[in-house]
């Protein structure tokens, strides 16, 4: 087991100017959240994070007990953040913990952890692949948003996608949970704004709002500027088809509710509205403004 561990971890290569054999999936993600290295001034990364030291690890590792030519594989790219070591330490757990998220017993701390549990369920299927990504979405003040991506393919036709949002508190030194956002006693309110969001996309959609009422609270909340952004996984909450649903809650709703340090216009910004320069961090900042109704 320590040299299955030590080999794992020998996959996450540092890239320090070699680039590492990356599959295309991985490829596609990093596209995402590119450095601000490549052109002054400007960043794919919004906010504060275009004056962020970061540095990038992404690999394709397969299973090292694996002998044929076709093998499990892993796809892992996300980021470390010199300036706070706290955040770059806590990152790649909150990536595992993410991906077991969902219909695992027992914890999932560390990737390594994850990958070994991943070639554990892929033994007999060499075919089964996973990819797990950390993507940028905002940073405003003293918060850094992050979606945590995973999406595993155990065969047939389709994989299994799950995100998580992070939000790193920079005067927390760590990833803000939900208590810490909300004002005492207060999920309560939480819960029935977003159950009114619910009923409104689900009658938008024709759907039975009744269904899913016993999943409908949740703290898998993205603290964008714009908007509080809701997501749920595919199967939550709809027919598993629709794939996962995405909710919207208004910042001046939710006034009395969030902590007056969460509620945007009450943070510090110092950061100018950023441009993307990849099409696909374009999109997300789009989508997010959208939901919104900004502009």
């Amino acid at each position: 087991m320590m040299y299955r561990t030590a080999a794992l971890l020998a996959g996450l290569v540092l890239l320090t100017g070699c680039q590492p054999n990356l599959s295309e999936v991985t490829r596609s993600n990093m596209r995402a959240f590119q450095t601000a290295e490549q052109w002054p001034g400007k960043s794919s990364m919004p906010g504060q994070l275009a004056n962020l030291k970061t540095r990038q690890i992404a690999n394709n590792i397969k299973d090292p007990d694996c002998r044929r030519n076709e093998c499990p594989s892993v796809d892992v790219s996300y980021y470390t953040f010199p300036d706070y070591p706290a955040l770059s330490e806590q990152l790649p757990r909150a990536m595992a913990a993410a991906a077991g998220h969902s219909g695992r017993r027992t914890a999932i701390n560390t990737l390594p952890e994850w990958m070994n549990d991943f070639f554990r369920r892929a033994k007999g299927h060499p075919d089964w692949s996973a990819q797990l990504t950390a993507n940028l979405l905002d940073s405003y003040g003293h918060l850094i948003v992050m979606a945590l991506n995973s999406y595993e393919y155990q065969g047939g036709a389709r994989g299994k996608a799950i995100t998580r949002y992070a939000n790193f508190d920079i005067q927390l030194h760590r990833m803000a949970t939900l208590e810490d956002m909300l004002l005492p006693r207060k999920k309560a309110a939480l819960d029935a704004l977003v159950e009114h969001a619910y009923d409104q996309w689900a009658r938008d959609q024709g759907l039975d709002q009744d269904k899913h009422a016993d999943a409908i609270s949740t703290d898998n909340v993205a603290l964008l500027r714009d908007t509080l952004m809701i997501t749920y996984q595919a199967g939550e909450v709809a027919p598993y088809a629709m794939g996962q649903i995405n909710l919207s809650l208004s910042y001046d709703d939710l006034e009395g509710i969030l902590k007056p340090g969460y509620l945007p216009k009450n943070v510090k910004d110092d950061s100018k509205k950023v441009h993307f320069d990849d099409p696909e961090a374009q999109q997300i900042q789009e989508r997010a403004q959208k939901m919104s109704g900004g502009k």
